[in-house]
Formats: structure tokens, sequence, C-alpha cells
């Protein structure tokens, strides 16, 4: 019995689940999670981070989403209809199984095609994306980099022989 399972959720979105893991581990080890282990547990995209990129490239509308889901229904359906049709193609048992369901969630993005003006808000979708790829790959990189450029400061503490208030933080160049 742990008094922790009662602990709320913080306002930065820390479940218990993380909050008890901290705890359970000594301030002398160093606990690693793996990709699995972190989406598990933080999911795949914080509240804030989606906030920063939401600000910096902008967001699709409750209208434009329902357009976007539409528009990858059909590229789905299209994909999965050239599979089918392809012999090399090794396929499950029920692969294409949901053509007539795709089909279904693609009709708005067809009778847009159809009125010639999907073209638009595909470039829109696609723009936001890209958008998005980039900055989170840039965000990846400059954080490797800077613990890259720290990380002896990280095994000097972990090793016990230096605290963070002596780091020497290396400037992003």
């Amino acid at each position: 019995f742990s008094l922790t399972q009662y602990r709320p959720a913080n306002s930065e979105g820390v479940t218990c689940k993380v909050i008890d893991r901290i705890f359970d581990a000594s301030s002398k080890e160093l606990d690693i999670v793996s990709e699995e282990e972190a989406i598990e547990l933080f999911g795949e995209l914080t509240p804030y981070y989606d906030e920063w990129l939401t600000a910096k490239c902008g967001k699709l509308s409750s209208e434009e989403g329902k357009i976007a889901r539409s528009f990858y229904s059909l590229q789905a359906a299209l994909a999965t209809y050239e599979a089918l049709q392809d012999p090399n193609f090794p396929k499950s048992d029920d692969f294409g199984s949901n053509i007539n369901e795709l089909m279904d969630d693609a009709q708005l993005a067809i009778s847009m095609h159809e009125n010639g003006i999907l073209d638009g808000y595909v470039e829109r979708i696609e723009e936001i994306n890209s958008c998005r790829k980039k900055s989170a790959k840039t965000h990846i990189k400059r954080f490797h980099y800077t613990a890259q450029l720290n990380f002896e400061n990280i095994l000097d503490i972990y090793e016990g022989n230096n605290s963070p208030e002596n780091w020497k933080l290396s400037e992003k160049k």
C-alpha cells in the first residue's frame, strides 16, 4: 500500500506513475527509460510542446481537421487499392478489408476535389505538418547538441564528483 497512489497529477501533467518512478529511484541511480516506456509515461506529445508547435506553425481549424482526416483517408484508400493491384506486394488475408470504410471517410475530400477546392486546404495542411516536423527535428537536434556538450557534467554528477551548481554549461554556438 502506498499513499502515492492517491497523489493527483500536477499542473504540468506529470502523472502519478512518473512521480512514483522518480521517488523509487535513489539519488545515486540513473533511471533510463526506453522509447516505449517514455511514450507510455509521457505520451507522444505533451500539452506545452503542442502549444509551442501551434504558436510556431499554426493549427488547423476544426473544419480543416475534418478535411485533413478525409484527405488522409483518401490517400490511405488509394495506397491500399494500388497495393491490392500489385501481385508482388505481400498481403495478409484481411489486407484491404477496410477500403470501403476508408472511401466512406474520404467522401468530403473527393467532393472538394471534384469542386476544385481541395488543393488550397491540402497546401495548408502540408505546410503546417512540414513546419511541425521541421521544428520538432530542430528542437531534438538542439537538445542532443546541448546534452552532448554537457555530458561530462552529467557524468560527474552521476559519479558524485560534481553538483549542478558547479556545472560549466557550454554556450550554444
